[in-house]
């Protein structure tokens, strides 16, 4: 009979779930468009997809070996076993979406089968208890599945949706362990989490803890059966840690070694901007307008009245609500949010949580519905409309009258109704019960159209058409893919780029500068876009200070400088415009692309991959960026401290060897507005020059709101009236990074966008700025001043301003072709594997443009050498003796031997010890 009603439950799930997702969903069959959405969904996950079924196919064919997780496309080089991982390499729903060939269907079943044993898994949690209905578990489970978290993940990121699904199931496993001590089902879900991604398992971890010792005191009795409890929890965590270490190690090296490992903790912030606040009412319950911190709410109604039954009933469901409690503390305070986010930024992705206490809230208050007396009701029914009106201030605290928060208020009225006849309705209870989960599955069905919907949010028009991804890719490159492979591939390696304003003519927006092209259609592309990049290259755009730079993309468009570009042996850059070009870049072709010109330019100068120099200079310099570029082509940058024995060998560069001069200039400053009169009376025809504007020591300051409002108060005069007006305006406020933009006359000729405190990913502290003006060919010093115009919610003082001329001579081209000419021979690219020969007349460093990793090993006649960080981020090393010698450069992926073997061995280990314990049941 229990197996009966078992497979009723299932099939009900199942049903409903298809019928939900499908109304959820319509609006994208309607509209003709895939679940890809534009941003990080094309722009990553299909991509990251792409690739692991490339080289899961290389690896099923026997032609993959451990050098090959380096790629060359991945920006200027990259681990793709780290990065992959990441993105789901270990994730077992990308491979059920690998069997099918359209990328279209492949991302769609990826998402709906996750959302599907999300809530198959929610379902289990809830019927393990034994002690919930069918409409109970019914009506938990759903109110866990369709929130705005799901909603907005399930056609935008595959990873986060990976939580959502291994949470119940952990949870499960706990309660599995304290059912039957024997039980390994919770090694077994830990390493499911951690080899599916690693962030978000640590999310995972956390509810588990919290969960287990809630369990534990409810359940054990007696301080040593408590220990031993932990005691075999800890060693079962342990086994599961180490099965998942394949994956698990590499990528938190990688992650420990990018450009995200140091971010000031919360941001340096104590409170949420006001409207935080006034908008979370709003943000709870309607499909997500706006996702401040990353939180997305639209949590269904019926939480609202379950919410305060459990707390009017603190005791006997003591556990939901200390969760509720525990989790409520990140929505007050952004230490305690960034504290649940592992210590570091108050990013409120951990938001999926809160479906836990909410599903069992929601389970309790519909089992309950018969006991509810009316102090209750008069209780609830205030508390869940006031929660309502307040949903009101979307935009602060206005008089606007939002149309969805009446739906709302005629939803909650129709789901309070019944409550004051429950009592007396009690051979009606399943139809009580039903009518309850009825109205939450509309509610929460409805949410969920309305934000992919015309008629609603339209999220779905932000999604790709159909079929277009590898239009999309191509449109990005006009057409020219296959050209451009084989002018790439035709000779010696050399990488592709595009102008600052190829695919952003404005400047403005980031995404439209976004791509992972390279990786996608399998070219060496400078620009790439994910979250974990090598720390190495941002420690080059900080040194050379690339203004062009940002977390996730540490190089992008090198913000068009031409010494840095010819560095990292970019010979080929893509443009629109003839003057969008740094100097020694000359038109190779041109073509017309849907109406459009699109030049190919193509450099002389560009620097091979690797190459010998005998002159140094140290990276412990005060020198700025403009200095620090110029001697590129003469000296190679070192750690003098780190390798002194090295340093001391080769002749020592002095930066006043930099053609570089200051431009004598007057700052003025209005409001917002800093205008700088050039003076520079010096002329060369012969020489071409690059022009900066350098900004040091910008004081940012992040000004809290009830800093602002004590502010208005003091220039206002001090009424209750004021204080209310304050608070108003200040309620409208919606925080912004600062833009600052670079005019000469009306024309645009730079723009940098900072994150502010309140982006809770992209937030990093700015200690200089490095501006290309432009250049000789593009820029005149002797024409309308410079403007610099700042737009910004919080408090800015630029500092320092300076302006400087960069010559770019002859004798800088002379200095390349050098470098070039000693360049290594016989060069033999294969990913990670790299051959060559030397043959030098005196002692060299050998530079190169490969991204730095404790994965490289360099043997130099068969032995192997040391290698040291050169130019603030590159592979080199030293070539002691002259004459002819074979070089081979090998790359690993860090640890991932290692990982290898502890996987294999945990998993041995768990089988062995699986297997002894099945031996002693069946003999007792």
């Amino acid at each position: 009979m229990a197996k009966k009603h078992r497979i009723g439950i299932w099939a009900q799930y199942s049903i409903i779930f298809i019928l939900v997702t499908g109304f959820i969903l319509l609006p994208y069959h309607l509209q003709n468009k895939s679940l890809i959405h534009r941003y990080d969904a094309l722009q990553q996950h299909i991509v990251a997809i792409k690739n692991i079924r490339i080289i899961l196919g290389e690896i099923l064919n026997g032609n993959f070996s451990f050098t090959d997780f380096w790629s060359w496309n991945l920006g200027i080089g990259a681990d793709q076993f780290q990065i992959y991982s990441y993105y789901g390499m270990g994730d077992i729903f990308t491979y059920i979406g690998l069997l099918f060939d359209n990328y279209d269907t492949t991302f769609c079943v990826i998402m709906i089968s996750k959302l599907y044993v999300a809530g198959l898994g929610m379902l289990l949690l809830l019927k393990n208890k034994k002690i919930y209905s069918t409409f109970g578990i019914l009506g938990g489970t759903f109110v866990y599945l369709i929130c705005g978290y799901t909603i907005h993940s399930s056609t935008s990121h595959p990873m986060f949706l990976t939580p959502i699904v291994v949470l119940p199931f952990f949870l499960l496993s706990i309660d599995r362990l304290f059912a039957d001590r024997r039980s390994f089902l919770i090694s077994v879900i830990l390493m499911w989490a951690l080899v599916s991604n690693f962030y978000f398992a640590v999310f995972v971890i956390i509810a588990g803890a919290v969960y287990f010792f809630m369990m534990l005191f409810d359940k054990e009795k007696g301080y040593f059966e408590r220990w031993k409890m932990v005691l075999n929890v800890a060693i079962k965590l342990l086994l599961g840690i180490g099965m998942s270490s394949i994956f698990l190690i590499p990528t938190v090296y990688a992650f420990l070694h990018s450009t995200r490992a140091e971010v000031p903790f919360a941001n340096g912030t104590i409170l949420y901007p006001l409207k935080f606040y006034i908008n979370f009412f709003s943000t709870y319950l309607l499909p997500p307008f706006n996702r401040s911190y990353e939180f997305h709410g639209t949590y269904a109604l019926i939480t609202l009245p379950a919410v305060c039954y459990v707390f009017m009933n603190f005791r006997k469901y003591r556990n939901v609500c200390i969760g509720l409690i525990l989790l409520g503390l990140g929505f007050i305070s952004p230490i305690f949010a960034a504290t649940i986010n592992g210590l570091a930024t108050p990013s409120l992705r951990w938001e999926f949580l809160l479906g836990i206490p909410l599903a069992f809230a929601t389970a309790i208050f519909i089992d309950s519905i018969t006991k509810i007396t009316k102090k209750q009701f008069i209780i609830i029914s205030i508390a869940s409309s006031l929660f309502v009106v307040l949903a009101n201030f979307t935009n602060g605290l206005g008089k606007e009258i939002s149309p969805y928060v009446a739906f709302l208020l005629l939803i909650l009225a129709v789901l309070l109704a019944i409550l004051p006849f429950s009592r007396h309705t009690i051979k009606s209870v399943p139809l009580v019960k039903c009518y309850l989960v009825a109205i939450t599955l509309f509610n929460v069905t409805f949410s969920g159209f309305y934000y992919n919907s015309e008629f609603g949010n339209n999220y779905a028009a932000g999604h790709i058409d159909r079929e277009a991804t590898n239009k999309y890719y191509d449109d990005y490159l006009y057409g020219m893919t296959s050209d451009l492979k084989k002018v790439v591939n035709s000779q010696s390696f050399y990488r592709l780029s595009n102008t600052r304003k190829a695919n952003n003519p404005s400047l403005g927006s980031a995404i439209n500068n976004r791509s992972n092209v390279g990786a996608w259609s399998g070219i060496p592309m400078v620009n790439s876009y994910f979250s974990l990049q090598n720390e190495n290259l941002g420690n080059f755009s900080s040194y050379y200070e690339n203004t062009d730079m940002v977390m996730t993309e540490p190089l992008r468009n090198l913000d068009n400088r031409s010494v840095l570009s010819d560095y990292l042996g970019i010979k080929y850059l893509i443009s629109k415009q003839m003057d969008d070009r740094p100097l020694g870049y000359d038109l190779k072709s041109k073509r017309t692309f849907n109406d459009q010109t699109v030049y190919l330019f193509e450099s002389k100068h560009a620097l091979p991959l690797l190459y010998g120099i005998d002159k140094v200079t140290s990276t412990h310099n005060s020198q700025n960026g403009v200095v620090r570029e110029q001697l590129l082509p003469i000296a190679v940058a070192i750690d003098d401290k780190e390798n002194p024995e090295i340093f001391d060998k080769y002749k020592n560069i002095s930066p006043s060897d930099a053609a570089v001069e200051e431009v004598p200039i007057i700052v003025s400053k209005d409001e917002m507005k800093y205008t700088i009169e050039l003076n520079d009376s010096s002329t060369n025809s012969e020489e071409e020059f690059e022009y900066f504007i350098r900004i040091s020591n910008p004081k940012i300051t992040y000004v809290n709101s009830f800093q602002n409002i004590k502010e208005y108060i003091n220039q206002h005069p001090k009424t209750i009236g004021s204080l209310v007006d304050a608070i108003k305006e200040e309620s409208k406020v919606s925080p912004s990074g600062s833009t600052i933009s670079i005019f000469q006359g009306e024309k645009l000729l730079n723009l940098k966008y900072i994150y502010g405190n309140h982006e809770p990913s992209s937030f990093v502290p700015v200690d200089s700025m490095l501006f290309n003006l432009g250049n000789s060919n593009n820029f005149s010093i002797s024409n309308e001043p410079l403007t610099i115009q700042l737009s910004s919610t919080m408090n800015i003082d630029l500092g320092k301003i300076e302006v400087f001329k960069s010559c770019v001579s002859k004798d800088t081209y002379r200095h390349f072709d050098e470098l070039d000419r000693s360049s290594l021979g016989d060069l033999e690219i294969n990913n990670g594997l790299i051959t060559a020969t030397s043959n030098f007349n005196t002692r060299k460093i050998i530079s190169s443009s490969i991204p730095f990793s404790d994965g490289w090993q360099v043997e130099v006649d068969g032995k192997k050498i040391d290698t040291f960080i050169v130019n603030s981020g590159f592979l080199g090393f030293d070539i002691e003796k002259s004459g002819k010698h074979s070089i081979v450069i090998r790359y690993q992926t860090p640890l991932l031997k290692v990982s290898i073997f502890l996987s294999v061995f945990s998993i041995i280990i768990f089988i062995f010890w699986k297997f002894l314990i099945n031996r002693y049941v069946r003999k007792h």
